[in-house]
């Protein structure tokens, strides 16, 4: 059972992943969006960094702290 669940969460991480790294290589072609490196690298940044926004916000029971880390991740594409 535990492992069926890990599974399902890999998916659901994967395609998010592929989902943002999609919507981050168009951005960038369109020149709405800029960053260095590859989007790759730049969808696992910002789903690592709102994994963590997430756990600060819950921690401190804090949805603002959530918000402000999510506004500094958009502002620095745009």
């Amino acid at each position: 059972m535990k492992e069926k669940v890990r599974e399902k969460i890999a998916k659901f991480f994967t395609a998010n992943l592929a989902w943002l790294e999609r919507v981050l290589e168009q951005g960038r072609s369109e020149r709405h969006l800029q960053f260095k490196g590859t989007a790759v690298a730049q969808a696992n940044r910002i789903l690592a960094s709102l994994q963590v926004a997430q756990l600060r916000a819950r921690s401190f029971r804090d949805a603002n702290r959530f918000t402000l880390i999510a506004a500094g991740i958009i502002s620095a594409l745009t």
